[in-house]
């Protein structure tokens, strides 16, 4: 165990990492292997949660690609880490912010339900221009009955006797 702390702490020394924190959002340098090759990618994105000991920091990064949110576990004293921008500071009052998982979601079912909204709109003007509502209008007066002379006669009644108990108070 002590070899392996000696070897963290002067991997972390060598790399001199920025401070880390949750809310902050960050560009994480990575060198990936593939097929014989070396190269660096980048991952961007909003540090939700940053956790582990002094020579093993962790930091947890999420992002939303193509509306899926993908998160990612990082360990800052791996070797495949090159280096760590700090791109964005947020101010938050939480260590752990996995609660922006839910409030995603729920922005994005808003955001659904708003394009549907929108979508309905624009086919009711469409209707209107071309005609179609007002015949469709049309249809539902043809369907209402007319009043027969007995229902006039007993809503002519039922107002008298309102107005009589009126009257009376």
């Amino acid at each position: 165990m002590d070899i392996q702390n000696e070897f963290q702490k002067q991997n972390m020394k060598a790399k001199k990492l920025p401070e880390i924190k949750p809310g902050y959002t960050v560009r994480v340098h990575q060198k990936i292997k593939e097929s014989g090759k070396e190269r660096i990618q980048v991952y961007e994105g909003l540090t939700i949660a940053a956790s582990g000991t002094k020579f093993r920091p962790m930091i947890t990064v999420r992002r939303v690609v193509g509306g899926i949110g993908v998160e990612r576990i990082f360990r800052l004293n791996a070797p495949n880490i090159v280096k760590i921008e700090v791109t964005k500071k947020e101010k938050v009052r939480r260590a752990k912010l996995y609660y922006i998982r839910r409030r995603q979601q729920k922005m994005k079912a808003r955001e659904d339900k708003e394009g549907l909204k929108k979508v309905q709109e624009e086919l009711e003007n469409i209707q209107e221009k071309r005609g179609l509502k007002k015949k469709r209008e049309k249809k539902i007066k043809k369907e209402e009955k007319p009043k027969s002379k007995q229902e006039k006669e007993a809503e002519n009644l039922k107002r008298e006797k309102k107005k009589e108990v009126a009257k009376e108070k």
